[in-house]
């Protein structure tokens, strides 16, 4: 990345890592969103190990936003404009064509929204535009995750109403006075897993880091006690007026009904302030896949990849 941003600054293009710093501008350009990785909290919780860069053109009013993808692709999100209209889209693009061209890379947008998608299609460029089923987020409704009734969910509600037959579950906000136990819970999740199973994104270190500045990121999150004793963090950031944004799950807990119980504390928490939750993709796990479909989603939300096969 460091090579790309040298040939980027020759070019007049001073890119910068997303940051604390980049707060309201951002929010300036995205106030709102329906996709999890577009939030404020995921842009910094994921800014190092996705390396996301911004470039704010003021006369414009326009944000530009570069950043690796798993395989180390280089890759923009779209054009953030504060108006959209056709003819500002495409001069947007025509500035990311540039930038790819001047590093000879592919152009390559990803993280695109429904309506970004007609905007282009609109495009007199011809486009690619694809629909990865692995990277649709799932979106819940948070009354339904506390709704076990129905034949539907005779596996939750048994898995749920095991759980309280056994423990005592509470569900606190996370303060200042319990930040050492949701450090604590997070270090003895990581010691249950290997550094395989969560790739090039740490869950620890991205909580940690999340942690720090909570607030700051219009974020909040639930410690979950169980019989008294600390057992799941869960943190959450605003995506929009109705919807939140789950960055962080990490429990310690592998006893039957503990999830079940600890999401419908949380919809408890945070209802009738908001309606849904987006639990994110499943990334193609087959055992996430499950996990997430098995909670009966409302509904799917795409992200978008769009390609300009001349430039490829």
């Amino acid at each position: 990345m460091a090579d790309y941003l040298d040939d980027l600054a020759k070019m007049g293009c001073r890119f910068e890592q997303f940051d604390l710093r980049h707060r309201d501008v951002y929010l300036k350009y995205e106030p709102e969103t329906e996709i999890s990785c577009r939030s404020l909290l995921s842009q910094y919780a994921y800014a190092q190990e996705d390396h996301i860069y911004c470039m704010e053109d003021r006369e414009e009013n326009c944000l530009f936003l570069l950043f690796l993808n798993p395989q180390n692709l280089l890759c923009a999100y779209p054009p953030l404009l504060c108006g959209y209209s056709p003819e500002r889209f495409s001069a947007a693009v025509e500035v990311f064509r540039g930038i790819f061209e001047k590093l000879n890379l592919p152009m390559r947008f990803e993280y695109v929204s429904t309506t970004e998608t007609e905007w282009f299609r609109n495009l007199s460029r011809q486009t690619v535009i694809i629909d990865p089923p692995e990277e649709m987020d799932y979106i819940f409704e948070f009354e339904a995750l506390r709704d076990f009734e129905g034949s539907h969910n005779s596996n939750r509600r048994r898995k749920y109403r095991y759980f309280l037959r056994h423990h005592q579950v509470t569900a606190e906000p996370i303060c200042a006075e319990n930040l050492k136990e949701c450090s604590s819970v997070l270090t003895q999740w990581c010691i249950l897993r290997q550094c395989g199973d969560c790739g090039y994104r740490c869950p620890k270190r991205i909580s940690e880091r999340v942690l720090a500045h909570l607030s700051e990121l219009d974020g909040f999150g639930y410690l979950i006690r169980v019989d008294g004793c600390a057992q799941t963090v869960i943190l959450l950031g605003r995506m929009s007026p109705d919807m939140l944004d789950v960055i962080t799950f990490c429990s310690i807990s592998r006893e039957t009904g503990a999830d079940e119980t600890s999401y419908a504390l949380v919809a408890d928490e945070v209802l009738p302030a908001y309606t849904y939750m987006n639990l994110e993709e499943d990334m193609g796990i087959e055992r996430l896949r499950r996990h997430k479909q098995s909670m009966h989603p409302s509904r799917m939300q795409p992200k978008y990849i769009v390609l300009f096969p001349q430039h490829e």
